[in-house]
């Protein structure tokens, strides 16, 4: 009992801090970010926008399972993304620390892709999302039976389990969009219709159809979206320019402005491939610094 005690003292505590420091490391994120969407804004005259970008697809990289009492465990999940997350689990039937091990081991097993044995990963590991497994779409009724025939006896765990985790995988990172200067459109004549202007801020303020937009761009250069050629129908007087911060093959934030389509294209892409850059030399990521461009859209030149 003592070293039961013992292991979930140190478990826990090694969840703190790896939850702290995420924390800290992802408000220095979303600041930069932020700061960026400001000066992109001041420097061009058009709307800033920074991006977090919604996950494709979130997937676990270690599973903890500690025992609270007789038909309740703590599940501690930690995603490849690096976030942490803890959930209280009721079971319908007795929880033991032996079924507990089994279990831990099971899904670390067929929905991280690794072994129980796995000592917990360094902060760095976890953050730069090294670590991989199932995401929800891809944990299946078959995948389900098999965890529920291995443990046997305890078969009554997996469901529980098994839910908890799409819980967890549903709430993570939705992606968020940031603005800045937005009553700076209200300069140029593209945005002198009152009815479409009003058509326009109501996307931005919903956000989900910008952000599916930038989540599932391809290119890893600049992107550019010019007029009706944009999937976003109200966008069709605008052009909307932003390129993704990678760090380790995954993006992080994503750079833009949002102007009309006779925007200064020059002035724009040269402020967002600076910031992008700078960005990317204080977080260390790989995003190229060399103005590449993928384009959609009519050709409108630029003012």
């Amino acid at each position: 009992m003592d070293t039961l005690v013992e292991q979930y003292a140190k478990t826990t505590r090694e969840v703190v801090q790896i939850n702290q420091l995420l924390k800290a490391k992802m408000a220095e994120i979303d600041q930069i970010l932020d700061t960026a969407s400001k000066l992109a804004s001041s420097m061009t005259n058009y709307t800033g926008i920074a991006i977090k970008p919604k996950a494709s697809s979130v997937t676990m990289s270690k599973f903890e399972l500690v025992s609270i009492d007789e038909r309740q465990f703590a599940m501690v999940m930690i995603t490849a993304g690096g976030t942490v997350k803890t959930k209280k689990v009721k079971a319908p039937g007795e929880v033991t620390p032996e079924l507990l091990r089994r279990l831990a081991e099971l899904l670390n097993e067929n929905l991280c892709g690794k072994g129980a044995d796995m000592a917990l990963r360094t902060l760095s590991e976890l953050f730069n999302g090294c670590l991989c497994g199932l995401g929800a779409d891809r944990i299946t009724l078959p995948i389900i039976m098999e965890l529920e025939n291995a443990m046997g006896e305890g078969a009554y765990l997996v469901n529980p389990a098994v839910k908890c985790v799409y819980e967890v995988m549903n709430e993570i990172d939705g992606g968020e969009m940031r603005l800045a200067g937005v009553n700076r459109l209200l300069n140029y004549p593209e945005y002198s219709d009152t009815q479409q202007f009003g058509e326009l801020l109501g996307t931005l303020e919903d956000q989900d159809e910008i952000l599916d937009l930038v989540s599932s761009a391809d290119s890893d250069d600049i992107n550019v979206l010019i007029g009706s050629e944009s999937p976003v129908k109200v966008m069709n007087n605008s052009a909307l320019v932003f390129k993704p911060i990678k760090k380790n093959g995954r993006t992080v934030g994503v750079i833009g402005v949002l102007g009309p389509r006779r925007m200064n294209y020059k002035q724009v892409l040269e402020t967002i491939d600076d910031l992008v850059g700078n960005i990317s030399g204080m977080i260390g990521s790989e995003t190229p610094a060399q103005n590449t461009i993928t384009g959609k859209g009519e050709n409108d030149g630029g003012e």
